[in-house]
């Protein structure tokens, strides 16, 4: 054996460490215990559960209202089904999503980083996992519901609201997924942020609402438009196909625009304190 052969065993080269290596590994230990599988299935059954109920209640009630069921009847009951579940499921994700993030940023921070010692290509292998389980979730959540408004609800009919809705609801799930995420590394703590989640997207829409109507014009105009932009408030309009008709689709991609500013803000803010963080 020639002594370059020998140097070849006793020193083997090894394959550059790429991001879809690492894409991999974060898509794999996202699945595991301490991740997001067990998170994944609550927003899919609760996604289920508010889609499924929606559309039930509308084709009970309906008919003891209308008499009988009519075109626009259906067409609430498609749509509104598919907003509730997506709605219910992008919510329970932002909860998983969020809290394992948080308690990445611990102990298990300083072991990634051992395996992936360059950053940038953790944290974008990490970005990318949330998005393709936050897309994948509400899509899957979103598509089932679909398939029964189809059976239950002529939601063939009305195909191409179908098709949107499950494209707007996609889209904002994989906004809010990395915002959840990005929160998840800022707060550095499951419950704190955990409960931001939960006062951005229910709360303080709740609240303001509740409030804005008890205080002066001026005051009111203020807490109802600081409101409006919470992204609570912006996944309603984003999804808000049901509405089409009458407020058009500028609603929908005003929704979906200002989601996508709050991720892209909350994202650089929590991709720079990662830069910088010690393990």
């Amino acid at each position: 054996m020639s002594a370059v052969q020998q140097a070849e065993i006793a020193s083997p080269s090894l394959r550059r460490q790429r991001l879809s290596d690492v894409l991999r590994a974060e898509i794999v230990r996202r699945r595991r215990p301490g991740g997001i599988a067990v998170g994944l299935w609550i927003a899919v059954a609760l996604g289920l559960a508010f889609g499924g109920g929606m559309l039930a209640i509308l084709l009970t009630v309906a008919p003891a209202v209308d008499a009988q069921l009519t075109d626009g009847t259906f067409r609430l009951a498609v749509t509104s089904s598919l907003e509730a579940a997506a709605t219910g499921a992008i919510i329970s994700l932002m909860l998983a999503v969020t809290s394992a993030a948080a308690r990445d940023t611990r102990g298990q921070f300083a072991t990634a980083l051992a395996v992936v010692p360059r950053r940038s290509r953790f944290l974008g292998a990490r970005t990318l996992a949330d998005v393709a389980y936050g897309g994948g979730t509400v899509l899957f959540t979103t598509g089932i519901i679909a398939a029964l408004t189809m059976i239950f609800a002529q939601g063939a009919i009305y195909g191409d609201l179908v098709l949107l809705i499950l494209l707007t609801a996609t889209l904002a799930g994989i906004w809010l997924t990395i915002l959840a995420s990005a929160l998840g590394v800022l707060f550095r703590s499951a419950v704190l942020a955990v409960l931001t989640v939960i006062g951005l997207m229910l709360v303080f829409p709740l609240v303001a609402g509740l409030v804005g109507g008890m205080l002066p014009a001026g005051a009111s105009v203020v807490v109802t438009a600081i409101s409006q932009a919470m992204p609570g408030a912006l996944l309603v309009k984003a999804i808000s196909v049901s509405t089409l008709s009458e407020l058009g689709a500028g609603q929908i991609l005003t929704g979906q625009l200002w989601l996508l500013a709050w991720t892209v803000v909350v994202g650089t803010a929590a991709w720079i304190v990662a830069r910088r963080r010690d393990a």
